[in-house]
């Protein structure tokens, strides 16, 4: 790709997107776009893992929240002691669930609760409601306290975000952030951590960055 082709690519993208790209690779099109390729690419490969995070993880927690209450349907409003925030997320996800189908199924509705839902479970104003008496028993791989690990679960859900709005993520420092999403797969299921991690296509793709 030559400067003109690259000048031509980038316009058609918006200025505004390629900005973090161009700041990179001071201002050099060509570069930008090879950048703006990559950041693709290594997108690409760390979210392959999430199929395999968030149903472990969901489930995971699901099963212990259903262990506490007695009840599979744990998610129907006035069952946990949740804040508004979280209460709004399960009744939108109901919503959602009701939209399509007349009978609430609880699979349906686990997979309807985001990422960000899980992890604001293991916040602080559930340290004694739900982490002590069930959360902590869904990271039986885990010997710390809730804190780290919540800290753990809401950059995974920021880094997850900014990956679904192909936001750039070349800056990050990957290699700790893949690390980060094993750590907490390995938390439920070391097995399912080492599993997967067979098929990690991150090294690669950061061993390919562009020089800039």
């Amino acid at each position: 790709m030559d400067e003109d082709e690259a000048r031509r690519l980038i316009g058609l993208l918006s200025a505004e997107r390629m900005a973090p790209y161009l700041r990179r690779c001071a201002g050099n099109p060509v570069s930008a776009i090879r950048l703006y390729y990559w950041n693709i690419d290594i997108t690409k490969a760390l979210q392959a893992h999430l199929p395999f995070l968030e149903p472990i993880l969901r489930n995971s927690m699901a099963a212990a929240l259903t262990h506490m209450t007695s009840r599979a349907d744990w998610w129907c409003p006035g069952v946990l002691p949740l804040k508004p925030p979280e209460a709004a997320r399960v009744q939108r996800a109901l919503h959602a669930c009701r939209s399509r189908q007349a009978t609430l199924q609880t699979g349906h509705v686990l997979a309807e609760l985001s990422f960000g839902f899980w992890a604001a479970l293991l916040g602080r104003e559930y340290e004694m409601s739900l982490w002590r008496p069930a959360l902590r028993h869904a990271f039986p791989e885990y010997r710390g306290p809730r804190g780290p690990l919540h800290a753990d679960l809401h950059h995974l859900n920021r880094l997850r975000n900014r990956m679904a709005h192909h936001e750039p993520i070349h800056h990050r420092h990957l290699a700790e952030d893949n690390n980060k999403i094993f750590s907490v797969m390995g938390y439920v299921s070391s097995f399912a951590a080492k599993t997967v991690r067979a098929n990690d296509r991150v090294p690669e793709e950061l061993a390919r960055r562009p020089e800039l």
